[in-house]
């Protein structure tokens, strides 16, 4: 009897586990291919990170309790947002072209400033070191660069603490 019971219970289990199969997983040989991820715009990655978007050649002013050393309200003005191969001794760059004279773009820098470069699914990255020289336009040239990251790949920017700005930032897209 119980050799009878033994057998109908395999018996059950072996059938129970042929009858649950493979239910509820995709087939091994499925060729479904990976989704990419989308491609955001300035809108898109201005809305997902709660950013305002910048326009060049127009002055903004930082955060009002960030002043210059002479009193005045740090401001700034970029002329131009552009990635860059090479430029003098850097690989990979984004070039910055600001008409403030280099003395107040450097304590700016020194007291507040930030970047935050945007990739073209929106990851972003603060990662990015910061140095300043004499423009051809005469005004400042900030460089960015990062020697492990190519920032010619991103394609937005963001700077703050610029006062009246969501999330005090506002948004550039790279050229």
């Amino acid at each position: 009897m119980f050799k009878k019971l033994l057998i109908a219970v395999v018996i059950l289990a072996v059938i129970g586990v042929i009858a649950s199969g493979n239910k509820g997983t995709a087939p091994a040989s499925s060729n479904v291919p990976p989704v990419a991820p989308k491609i955001l715009t300035i809108q898109d990655v201005a809305s997902q990170n709660n950013l305002s978007i910048g326009q060049l050649d127009k002055v903004y002013r930082l955060d009002l309790k960030y002043k210059n050393s002479d009193g005045s309200y740090m401001v700034i003005n970029f002329q131009s947002v552009k990635a860059m191969k090479q430029f003098k001794d850097f690989n990979n760059i984004i070039y910055i072209d600001n008409v403030l004279p280099l003395k107040e773009t450097r304590e700016m820098f020194d007291k507040t400033g930030f970047f935050v470069v945007y990739d073209e699914n929106g990851k972003d990255s603060s990662d990015v070191n910061v140095t300043t020289g004499r423009s051809d336009s005469g005004g400042t040239g900030i460089v960015l660069y990062n020697d492990k990251v190519d920032l010619t790949k991103c394609k937005y920017l963001s700077f703050g603490p610029v006062d009246g700005a969501s999330s005090q930032q506002i948004l550039f897209q790279i050229q």
